[in-house]
């Protein structure tokens, strides 16, 4: 997919007349729209599957709420940006789905656990950037502010859920928060280094890489 991505990049750049640096945009901007894409598509067909879609989908879309602005930790392959990414998210929808009475009898107990690493995680880490995109202090407290105000609103929505006849909706967005909270912790780096490897062992690369959403 990589080098899909440069390829395009390239004749965009040829097509407009661009400079190397608005070619590198270019390759951003069709990576990081590209990789989600591709994310989007395989969690539909896979939560489709197991009968789950919308607790994927939940799971997702909170996490991602958040991690517009607050950052995280990245895979360095499309790839493998895919395949955690999916792969969490239907983690998040079974563990909802086939855990009911653990939920049901501990939900309570797990949600203020959550909320509470979440909340430590943003106001510890955020912005989280990764080696390859460090962030000046001015956009560092810009981000941090924009990240804050997300996981604020996406509260509300989730204690709505909560107190709901779809309160298992609301265990998906909170498992979705706690992972995206994971990404912006040391571990959280760590965990996606380790995966890195692994992908490089199997996989060696043939080219640079980028880090990519997870």
């Amino acid at each position: 997919m990589d080098r899909l991505y440069n390829r395009a990049a390239q004749i965009l750049a040829q097509i407009l007349g661009s400079d190397e640096e608005e070619r590198a945009v270019y390759l951003y901007a069709l990576r990081v729209w590209g990789s989600t894409l591709m994310n989007y598509i395989l969690m539909i067909v896979f939560g489709w599957m197991i009968n789950c879609l919308l607790l994927v989908l939940v799971s997702s879309i909170f996490a991602s709420a958040v991690r517009i602005y607050g950052g995280g930790a990245h895979q360095k392959r499309s790839e493998m940006c895919a395949f955690v990414t999916v792969s969490i998210h239907l983690i998040n929808a079974l563990i909802v789905t086939y855990y009911r009475e653990a939920w049901a009898s501990q939900g309570w107990l797990i949600t203020i656990a959550a909320f509470g690493f979440i909340t430590w995680s943003i106001y510890r880490y955020a912005p989280a950037a990764a080696p390859t995109k460090p962030l000046t202090d001015e956009e560092k407290k810009r981000y941090r502010k924009r990240a804050i105000v997300a996981y604020c609103m996406a509260l509300p929505t989730l204690a709505v859920l909560y107190m709901s006849p779809y309160t298992p909706v609301a265990y998906a967005g909170i498992l979705g928060l706690t992972w995206q909270a994971f990404t912006m912790t040391n571990s959280g780096f760590a965990f996606a280094a380790f995966i890195d490897r692994i992908a490089d062992q199997l996989m060696p690369p043939s080219g640079p890489q980028i880090f990519h959403h997870s």
